[in-house]
């Protein structure tokens, strides 16, 4: 456990309070930055990553610990606050779009995923990943193909289309196909990289969905390229090979996917890859990113949209953001109603579909949660809240904690900033949450019909 220095946060004003700014440390090497702009208006959460420091590691993983799920059971994907609150983590986001439900199985990340040197997804040639690891990080795009024997695979951890042989390894939960598909069962006792050769043998052919269990990995096939599979016999022999090209697997070990780019050397440089123009590229909507900026610092951004309080951003103003904030290489992940980034307990984002989407797989900032500092606390917000009403964190004897040591977040008809301010967006009820080492509080409250407190003098 680590006891923080904590600094006084940071509050610009303009035109009055027009824009405001907090930023609070929340370990050696991450910094939670929230800016508010009441003019267009928008919400922007900032996750500041040091990769040098040896207090945080940042992880891409699974939400729900397996890729394939049956959409009749599991659906292989959890929320990133459920993925936050797991031992360990300070911090998340979301990461990669995913399957959509519709298609039956909805925990296959779309693009490239690689978990500490394990190939759990393969790449979308057309759309962006970013790679790091000890040496560095590095944006870029990628390409794949994998061979079981003489035969061709199409990908892994995920269903095969009507004409394709995958293989799923232990991540994948279990083996997943229709049922027309053959099923192989292979002992496989390495790890699958992203590019590589391991030696595999056959154990039992036929079945359904099952398990993939440790030291094992599952072929399915459908349609004529399943053939080979129904060649094969318990006790074969096959050299599985996988080639990754477009990173260098000896400076990285983690990649996520997303897309498309947003800046490059500095500037904006945008690639639709493949995505809407109208719908999203020009269009205001929720949103995450990762960037890097020039001193390799990492950031990752969430831009709160479809609220009263934050319309969202372009891909064209979302790159702008980015900029201001430093970066100088830059990708869009998934967004809309996915967007979501918690940190020390709480969600510190709006998600817009009301509450959190599960999602595939998040960007997991890992490492010893802050040393509390306060005894018993209590959180002081009143019962019934209108416009300009503010909450604390006081400790037994009555004294505040500093605002610079509280995380807030609000949900139902109250919003908050990061100042401790409440505003009503509706009659109705709401929940104001605090967190304070670790030590999360909460108080349900009454809305009442917004009611500005003009003559309320600003902090």
């Amino acid at each position: 456990m680590r006891r923080l220095a904590f600094l006084p946060f940071l509050l610009l004003a303009a035109g009055a309070r027009a824009q405001l700014v907090w930023e609070k440390p929340l370990a050696p090497g991450l910094t939670y930055r929230e800016e508010v702009d009441r003019v267009v208006p928008r919400v922007i959460h900032v996750l500041r990553i040091t990769p040098a420091s040896p207090a945080v590691r940042l992880t891409i993983e699974p939400t729900g610990g397996a890729i394939n799920e049956a959409a009749s059971g599991p659906t292989g994907r959890t929320t990133v606050g459920q993925a936050a609150s797991r031992s360990g983590t300070l911090a998340a986001t979301n990461g990669d779009f995913f399957v959509d439900v519709a298609k039956g199985w909805t925990g296959h990340p779309l693009g490239l995923m690689v978990r500490d040197g394990e190939l759990v997804a393969t790449p979308n040639p057309r759309r962006s990943a970013l790679a790091w690891g000890p040496e560095g990080v590095a944006f870029g795009k990628a390409e794949w193909k994998g061979t079981a024997g003489s035969i061709a695979l199409g990908g892994v951890n995920r269903a095969p289309g009507a004409n394709e042989v995958v293989l799923d390894t232990p991540i994948a939960g279990q083996a997943i196909g229709s049922a027309d598909a053959t099923f192989v069962t292979l002992r496989l006792g390495e790890t699958l990289a992203p590019t590589g050769k391991a030696t595999a043998t056959v154990r039992s052919i036929g079945g359904r969905n099952r398990p993939v269990e440790k030291g094992t990995a599952v072929l399915v096939g459908r349609g004529a390229k399943a053939e080979g599979l129904r060649a094969l016999r318990k006790g074969d022999t096959l050299t599985v090979t996988t080639q990754t090209t477009g990173f260098d697997w000896n400076k990285y070990d983690r990649v996520v996917s997303g897309g498309p780019m947003l800046v490059q050397d500095g500037e904006t440089a945008i690639d639709d890859e493949g995505f809407p123009a109208d719908s999203f590229v020009k269009a205001r909507h929720p949103r995450t990113a990762i960037g890097r900026t020039a001193q390799g610092d990492l950031l990752l951004v969430a831009v709160d949209g479809r609220s009263p309080v934050s319309v969202g951003a372009s891909l064209a103003e979302l790159a702008s953001i980015l900029r201001r904030l430093g970066c100088v290489e830059a990708m869009n992940l998934d967004g809309g109603g996915s967007t979501t980034l918690a940190a020390l307990g709480l969600t510190l984002n709006r998600p817009s579909d009301g509450k959190e989407r599960p999602v595939a797989n998040a960007l997991v900032v890992r490492g010893d949660s802050p040393s509390p500092v306060f005894g018993p606390l209590k959180l002081v917000v009143p019962a019934t809240v209108r416009d300009g009403d503010d909450a604390r964190v006081v400790d037994a004897q009555g004294h505040p904690v500093p605002n610079a040591r509280v995380l807030w977040s609000a949900t139902g008809a109250v919003w908050m900033d990061q100042g401790g301010r409440l505003s009503a967006l509706a009659s109705g009820t709401g929940v104001v949450r605090a967190a304070v080492d670790g030590q999360v509080l909460v108080a349900k409250v009454t809305v009442s019909a917004k009611l500005p407190r003009a003559s309320k003098k600003s902090e």
